[in-house]
């Protein structure tokens, strides 16, 4: 359990060495979840195994994320450059994508750090969500355009002010550079996981997505050219 609710876990029939933890207590958990994990690769950054799981009674909207047993913890600084640069950009991410998760940090075997809990993220709540998958097609424009329209893209500075501090001129250059990678961010490398939405959510919910993208992809670029990066 947690703040996504009931947890399950999914064992793979053949292999059961293939475990993926499920989340599917509300309709935005198993949508946030996947995409912040797809928008995190396509970044660069790693991240777990994801898939949508297809609607069943039980599961209508289900995501899978893949349990791993030998992952171990961030200690506390001082950190090495490698893992303080992937801890800027992550919590950089963190702003744009207006993520409201904890913040927990994980290691991988080979010392590459991941992001555990993204489903509270894209301003995309449990409301939204709700009354998109319950209605018609429109049925939630007027929540999903206020959504889209909350960006914090007053916290831009203030985070990147935060990560200077934090961690000096290396934490200062992997948040601009993560604030670079998304503004250049070529959305149509996710249009794989935007049809993989369409499979089990009305369209409205993918579509939100890809607005959602392009706007803070224009709000990173505003952002740069005003700290002249």
């Amino acid at each position: 359990g947690g703040d996504s609710g009931a947890l399950r876990l999914a064992v793979h029939k053949k292999e059961p060495d293939i475990r993926y933890v499920v989340k599917s207590e509300s309709p935005e958990l198993a949508c946030n979840e996947f995409m912040h994990r797809c928008v995190t690769a396509a970044l660069g950054l790693h991240t777990l195994d994801v898939r949508l799981f297809r609607p069943a009674p039980s599961l209508r909207h289900a995501v899978g994320i893949r349990y791993r047993e030998d992952l171990r913890a961030v200690g506390p600084p001082p950190y090495q450059e490698s893992l303080l640069r992937d801890l800027a950009a992550f919590q950089t991410l963190f702003v744009i994508l207006t993520g409201e998760d904890s913040e927990e940090y994980c290691l991988l075997p080979d010392g590459a750090m991941i992001k555990l809990d993204n489903a509270a993220s894209f301003n995309l709540g449990p409301l939204q969500a709700g009354r998109v998958c319950s209605g018609p097609d429109g049925a939630a424009d007027a929540l999903l355009t206020n959504a889209l329209a909350f960006t914090e893209y007053n916290k831009y500075p203030i985070q990147l002010g935060l990560l200077t501090e934090r961690y000096g001129e290396a934490g200062h250059a992997a948040s601009l550079a993560l604030f670079r990678r998304f503004a250049d961010l070529d959305t149509a490398s996710l249009e794989g996981a935007l049809d993989a939405l369409d499979e089990v959510y009305p369209t409205d919910i993918s579509a939100y997505f890809d607005a959602f993208l392009d706007s803070r992809r224009e709000l990173c670029a505003r952002f740069l050219a005003g700290c002249g990066g």
